[in-house]
């Protein structure tokens, strides 16, 4: 894949924005980006944003009232890299009678529909990246029971792999369904490739989780990686939040060291 420079200047406007699912009275939507100039079938880059399980859309929304999710910078990146980028919402969990488990299944309903549906995405070489509570979700369908959800590597910024802590209460009262979608307590034997990426001053998932999650998948022989981004508080992967524009792009190369080799 070509390497860049991107600034968020760059960004680019979806060339679909598309309702994959309805329910719970809302529109669920993902919008696609697509390579230049290039034919074909081409691997997907799956884009979750976080906002601790909150969607960006709360209400019933047309497709061009989607303005996109915090991660819609890193698809547009990845389309401009030769991917099919593709960024996707899910439902809020502050919606009624919504939790963990709706969230989890829209994401995998997110992948059965670009499988189905998106012509020119190759799911079996797709990644799944993710920040923070997209970070979380992108280890669930990793180890989704579904296999052709699971994608081919998963780089998880920051990410939640603790659900059981009491700060993550709000997404299920039940705390063994909370065990359930904690990826820290669901590690076994995968062939995904998986590259975690956390900032050392994280306050909101501490930095430690994510060291404890690499050494426990590693210890059982997964292909996972560490990369510890020094001084980096949460979410230092989004443009217009914490991180300066050219930190971002030093981020983005490093990732893309991660994906060159996996997909």
């Amino acid at each position: 894949m070509d390497n860049l420079n991107y600034m968020p200047k760059d960004y680019t406007f979806p060339d679909e924005s598309i309702i994959y699912k309805k329910a719970s009275g809302v529109n669920l939507a993902m919008n696609v980006y697509y390579p230049v100039n290039s034919a074909g079938k081409k691997p997907v880059a799956l884009c979750i944003h976080g906002g601790g399980w909150t969607a960006v859309e709360k209400e019933n929304q047309p497709i061009d009232k989607w303005q996109g999710s915090w991660m819609k910078h890193q698809a547009s990146y990845y389309a401009k890299r030769g991917f099919v980028g593709i960024e996707i919402t899910y439902r809020s969990i502050n919606l009624e009678d919504v939790d963990i488990t709706d969230i989890v299944e829209d994401c995998e309903d997110a992948v059965r529909y670009i499988r189905k549906y998106i012509s020119r995405a190759d799911v079996d070489r797709m990644f799944a990246i993710g920040d923070s509570a997209g970070g979380h979700l992108a280890l669930c369908l990793a180890f989704s029971n579904n296999m052709e959800v699971r994608p081919k590597a998963v780089v998880a910024c920051n990410p939640v792999t603790d659900c059981v802590d009491e700060k993550w209460a709000y997404i299920c009262d039940d705390v063994n369904i909370r065990k359930k979608y904690s990826p820290l307590f669901n590690i076994e034997k995968s062939d995904v490739s998986f590259l975690i990426v956390h900032g050392t001053k994280d306050t909101v998932v501490p930095y430690e989780t994510s060291v404890k999650y690499v050494e426990k998948m590693k210890n059982i022989g997964n292909d996972t990686e560490l990369l510890s981004i020094e001084g980096a508080s949460h979410a230092f992967i989004l443009y217009e939040y914490q991180s300066k524009p050219e930190d971002i792009i030093g981020y983005m190369q490093k990732i893309d060291e991660f994906i060159d080799k996996k997909i």
